[in-house]
């Protein structure tokens, strides 16, 4: 086509004739004869040609997550994964490869097959499920007004019986007011009568050193009676009441009310009392059912929910978070002795996955949104948590705000919620603190504003990012929103009649298991 002239049909990539077909495989224009030299040739010939107004659309070019400059170029149906020819030449040599659009497709056909049972099935359970918890909504908003009107009704019984005991405490001090005051007057009344004697007595000795009558002057024992004014009563030694003061506690009046937690104790087998280990400092739950739990001392155990040990690991050093489960299900744990993290495969073996240089790594968390690691570290002059991506390189530490002021002071927990903030229990401090996923400092947490925060221990977050922490001081968990305001706590010390709550995580279902701080039994708690 001559230059200077409008285009008015579109050209073939091959040849600029006109071109009516398309090659989906190569994203070609092909004109009538290209089209027929396009599906002989051996290269080519199983390409997707069609009609241009048939064509599918051209796909975006995706950068691969491992060779981030590269293109991802096909589909491996071995690992069903997208692939890049790089990952093609390092991990899936002689595996069948996929055109991407050709597995777009093939995906979408298969989803479309299964669309109509799942619409037909799965929305009328779902709308089933919805009226559900409407219901349930509805009785719990119910049950928690009826629980707001007993809590109210006790109060107003514990103010009346504050006002009797105030009243029969006063009538009692009035009755001791009433009777020192006697005791008072009776002695003043006393000591009136000898000053009215004694006034008497100077002006009868004024008349009379004045007379002439010496006899009988000198006849009058008058010795006698001064030596009786003289002996004047002794004040007696009067006793104040004796008053004790008693500091009342929140505790104290909280104990007056019926108890109120959300947790539910659920059946836990008699075995679940794991003799291995001392105390149940830490937990991490994984999807098959498992639940590993671990004491100061390092020893790890994994059991299933029957509370039947099937591992024990023998790990150095002593420590409290120190192991977590992966994105994928493998158990990691951090090796103080040693500077390094492992991880417990499947099949029960101990493999090395990276160092941890200048610093001991203290505890773990696994983030289930990118498969990164958290790491908490110190030594005696930092404490900052390192976050590891799949390469196993540190991207990120977070150790002061923006201020310059340092963050932690003694991290024995960590994890994340859905948004990505990470949570850290600083025991030394008596505080949760919580940074965004970039290391901006958002909040700390040190207990509502009627009682503080003890030593936090383990923690955890719940599917709608609320976060949960075991305080042992106060044998309570406290549940705080996704900006540090407490909510609610979710269990009291009348779930703790003898230990606190100490190690904490949540299964699939939503269910709750606390590590014991007295033995090493684990409670499972629905709420």
């Amino acid at each position: 086509m001559e230059k200077g002239f409008a285009q008015h049909y579109l050209e073939c990539t091959l040849c600029e004739a006109n071109a009516v077909f398309y090659c989906n495989t190569c994203q070609f224009d092909l004109c009538q004869t290209c089209k027929i030299r396009h599906q002989t040739k051996k290269p080519t010939k199983n390409h997707d040609v069609v009609l241009y107004s048939e064509r599918r659309p051209a796909s975006s070019p995706e950068p691969c997550i491992i060779h981030l400059d590269k293109m991802y170029d096909a589909y491996c149906t071995k690992c069903i994964t997208p692939v890049c020819m790089k990952c093609v030449m390092e991990k899936h040599v002689g595996h069948e490869l996929k055109d991407l659009r050709t597995a777009f497709q093939d995906k979408v056909e298969e989803i479309m097959e299964k669309m109509p049972a799942c619409e037909e099935n799965l929305i009328p359970r779902y709308k089933d499920m919805v009226r559900d918890l409407n219901d349930k909504k509805e009785k719990c908003t119910l049950e928690i007004l009826k629980i707001k009107n007993i809590l109210e009704f006790e109060a107003e019984e514990i103010k009346k019986l504050v006002d009797a005991i105030l009243k029969e405490k006063k009538n009692n001090l009035d009755g001791i007011q009433k009777t020192l005051m006697e005791d008072f007057t009776q002695q003043e009344t006393r000591i009136n009568t000898y000053i009215t004697q004694t006034q008497s007595f100077g002006r009868d000795f004024e008349r009379w050193k004045e007379t002439t009558e010496y006899a009988s002057f000198l006849s009058m024992d008058l010795e006698t009676r001064l030596a009786e004014l003289k002996d004047a009563p002794k004040i007696k030694e009067m006793s104040f009441p004796n008053f004790k003061e008693n500091k009342i506690k929140k505790n104290d009046i909280e104990n007056m009310f019926s108890s109120v937690s959300l947790g539910k104790e659920l059946n836990v087998p008699e075995c679940m009392l794991l003799s291995r280990i001392t105390k149940g400092f830490h937990l991490s739950y994984q999807k098959s059912g498992r639940i590993w739990m671990s004491d100061f001392y390092r020893t790890l155990l994994q059991t299933d929910l029957d509370g039947n040990i099937l591992n024990t690991v023998d790990v150095k050093g002593g420590g409290v978070g120190f192991h977590t489960v992966s994105k994928e299900g493998d158990l990691l744990f951090t090796d103080q002795e040693n500077g390094c993290l492992n991880k417990i495969k499947h099949d029960g073996s101990v493999e090395r996955i990276f160092p941890i240089k200048n610093l001991v790594p203290i505890c773990v968390h696994a983030s289930k949104i990118n498969g990164d690691i958290l790491v908490g570290m110190t030594n005696t002059r930092e404490n900052k948590v390192a976050r590891y991506n799949k390469s196993n390189e540190e991207v990120q530490k977070i150790e002061k705000d923006d201020n310059g002021d340092v963050l932690f002071s003694s991290i024995f927990y960590i994890t994340e919620n859905f948004q990505g903030d990470i949570c850290v229990s600083d025991n030394r401090k008596k505080t949760v603190v919580v940074v965004s996923k970039t290391g901006k400092h958002r909040f700390n947490y040190t207990g509502d504003p009627l009682g503080t925060l003890g030593h936090p221990w383990g923690i955890c977050t719940d599917a709608h990012g609320h976060i949960l922490v075991c305080d042992p001081n106060n044998k309570r968990i406290h549940k705080l929103d996704t900006d540090g305001r407490l909510l609610c706590y979710i269990l009291t010390h009348v779930n703790f009649q003898e230990g606190a709550p100490v190690g904490i995580c949540l299964d699939q279902n939503n269910d709750l298991w606390i590590g014991n701080w007295k033995n090493a039994t684990i409670k499972r708690f629905g709420f």
